[in-house]
């Protein structure tokens, strides 16, 4: 089983934190922008800064939704 885009909380047998989906999001970013799941390869620096806050290993160091919306909404289009 490939773990690394599996939260980790989830990996350990921890109940799922609603800050899992934020986990998935950033790794589904990350694919997007690299065709793989390693956050660091992000070259875009505003981009990287978000994959990276959305990968936290500690779910309670995940982004709330209010403030991944302000984020998205500092990148430029």
């Amino acid at each position: 089983m490939d773990t690394e885009s599996i939260p980790p909380e989830q990996v350990e047998g921890v109940r799922a934190h609603p800050s899992a989906d934020v986990y998935a999001l950033g790794k589904v970013i990350t694919f997007m922008l690299t065709g793989g799941t390693d956050p660091d390869r992000v070259v875009y620096p505003q981009w990287g800064k978000f994959v990276r806050a959305c990968s936290a290993p500690k779910a309670d160091d995940r982004p709330t939704l209010d403030e991944l919306q302000r984020h998205l909404a500092d990148i430029p289009t």
